[in-house]
């Protein structure tokens, strides 16, 4: 038979102090896997706080970039608009003469005001003892809105009441794409001259309605 070995004391403190260290070093895995997770989470909230803070950097940043480009895109739009007035104002005077339309004078942006408020302008108005020919030296697809206005110049500017009101609209070189062309020619329908302004001190201004075009009294 068999022998049975006996547990003595010493075999169960030595059990007792093995699952001690066991315990012990449990707790000591637990301390460290809680210590290592509250250091990823840490890590994990900063690297998050630098995303966010790198995100407001740059959507201010974008901000500031559209601020700035709509700003230059207004003033490039401001100085071109003043460079093809200046354009369209040095042939004005000799291409509404070949029309027979003699002008004494012309001003710049005229100022039309709805319910005390400012509607909008006209560029370019050339007056003479009883005619006025209002210019829009902007982009040729305005022409329905341009019109609308120039059916109110005398309820805008009474002064001018008992004169008689032509329009035209002004852009640089030849219409650029179906649209514009579109635009032009629906402005020649409604009785408006159209001006084409490649360049004034070249003297190549020209109206380009046919010879025997009449403008719209307005």
């Amino acid at each position: 038979m068999g022998t049975t070995k006996k547990t003595t004391i010493d075999d169960v403190w030595e059990i007792l102090a093995e699952l001690g260290e066991a315990q012990k070093k449990t707790e000591e895995a637990r301390r460290e896997g809680e210590k290592s997770l509250r250091e990823a989470q840490q890590r994990t909230e900063e690297a998050q706080q630098r995303t966010e803070e790198a995100q407001q950097k740059t959507e201010k940043a974008i901000q500031k970039l559209t601020e700035n480009l709509n700003k230059a895109d207004g003033d490039f739009r401001n100085k071109w608009g003043q460079f093809l007035e200046n354009l369209v104002k040095g042939d004005l005077i000799k291409i509404l003469k070949k029309r027979n339309i003699t002008v004494l004078r012309v001003q710049h942006r005229m100022v039309y005001y709805e319910n005390e408020k400012e509607a909008g302008d006209f560029d370019l108005v050339a007056v003479n003892g009883r005619e006025i020919v209002a210019i829009e030296v902007k982009s040729v697809e305005k022409v329905k809105k341009f019109i609308g206005a120039l059916k109110r110049f005398k309820e805008y500017f009474p002064e001018y009441k008992e004169k008689i009101v032509y329009g035209g609209v002004a852009y640089l070189c030849e219409p650029e794409n179906d649209m514009a062309e579109s635009a032009a020619k629906f402005a020649k329908e409604n009785g408006l001259f159209v001006i084409v302004s490649p360049g004034g001190e070249s003297n190549v201004t020209t109206i380009s309605n046919s010879e025997d075009f009449r403008p719209k009294a307005f």
